[in-house]
């Protein structure tokens, strides 16, 4: 997990959607949570991190966003 406030001595880590759109060329479109980028977002009432096969629920799924 990514620190949501970098320390005083380095520089937080830029997530992998990121750094993946930056790769890309594409980081002016999308990549981060930023307002005029395109974006798709899964709002979910489990934590996907303690177990990914839980999304595969629909009970699991509250709202799913499609840009």
């Amino acid at each position: 997990m990514w620190p949501s406030t970098p320390s005083a001595n380095r520089a937080s880590p830029a997530p992998p959607t990121q750094a993946h759109s930056i790769l890309c060329g594409i980081d002016t479109l999308t990549g981060t949570l930023t307002a005029g980028k395109a974006a798709d977002l899964v709002i979910c009432g489990i934590d996907p991190l303690a177990g990914i096969d839980a999304l595969g629920e629909p009970a699991n799924i509250h709202t799913a966003v499609k840009d």
